[in-house]
């Protein structure tokens, strides 16, 4: 799959996500068991859910999923919104549980595999939206998480037009990542998820598509504040994302050369980052120097 195709990719298809915590105990235990299988069985090329089992049990995963959706109070307001919208919330959400009750990773990778099961998507669409869910963490709360989560984002955004608030910001997302980073590497299973992440934060910090902004009153208030915030930031959240091992270098220079051929108005974000390609380039030429010195 090119990147040209990951950012045309248009996902029309939507079901809802698998209560377990609402389940009984014997059916939370039965999932579970389905849920893994259906993990550990997916490939890099995966390109839809769960897929088919021989014996029909995916199926059935799916039958819970939809009974769940019926039961879910937040249903018919999602219902105005568009399916990838309702997706990236859903993710969120699904995520943000996850923080509040603290689960383990393997808990938590549980959760997400359900939703992509239950919603038939793949492991780079999961990822996308779990890893804008560890950068809205860093903001104050946006108005669609429900309000039993909102405790957990900050009051208020630094200002990321001083060097004091660019700082705190980053430290904001550095434990973020620190945190969660592990289960975010397990969702992307091939060098184009990564490259997509990267379109993802291009995205997340122009505030366009599903992260786009509504007008609000007072364009200064931080209560207000999206991606845009983090735009200044782009590639020290690039190196923290490298350094992270989320991303691997190829994964970068193929971003960038992709960028190349873009229109000009699409380059914002790769001319933010010169400076960072140009040292990840050096770094790369003095390890191979290295190299090639060990050799004799």
């Amino acid at each position: 799959m090119t990147v040209v195709h990951l950012v045309n990719k248009h996902y029309t298809h939507r079901q809802s996500c698998i209560n377990f915590a609402a389940a009984p105990s014997d059916t939370l235990s039965q999932s579970r068991r389905l849920i893994e299988h259906a993990y550990d069985s997916d490939t890099e090329g995966d390109s839809g859910g769960g897929g088919a089992s021989d014996d029909g049990t995916t199926a059935d995963t799916h039958q819970q999923a939809e009974g769940a959706t019926k039961s879910r109070g937040s249903a018919s307001k999602a219902s105005a919104l568009d399916p990838e919208t309702v997706f990236m919330q859903e993710v969120g959400e699904t995520f943000l549980r996850c923080v509040k009750e603290r689960f383990a990773e393997t808990n938590a990778v549980i959760e997400l595999n359900g939703l992509k099961i239950a919603e038939d998507r793949t492991f780079a669409d999961c990822a996308r939206y779990i890893f804008t869910a560890l950068l809205q963490l860093c903001l104050p709360c946006p108005s669609w998480v429900s309000p039993e989560y909102r405790s957990l984002f900050p009051s208020e955004a630094p200002d990321s037009s001083s060097k004091d608030g660019k700082l705190a910001l980053l430290g904001r997302f550095k434990k973020q990542l620190a945190e969660w980073g592990n289960l975010l590497r397990r969702f992307l299973r091939s060098e184009d998820d990564q490259v997509e992440l990267l379109l993802t934060l291009e995205e997340f910090c122009g505030e366009e598509g599903v992260f786009e902004q509504p007008e609000a009153a007072d364009a200064t208030s931080s209560a207000a504040a999206g991606g845009a915030v983090f735009a200044p930031l782009f590639a020290n959240l690039l190196q923290l994302l490298y350094d992270g091992e989320v991303v691997e270098e190829a994964a970068i220079t193929n971003w960038a050369a992709e960028k190349e051929h873009a229109d000009e108005s699409e380059k914002v974000f790769l001319q933010k980052s010169a400076a960072f390609l140009e040292w990840l380039k050096t770094a790369e030429d003095e390890s191979s120097e290295e190299d090639e010195d060990s050799d004799e």
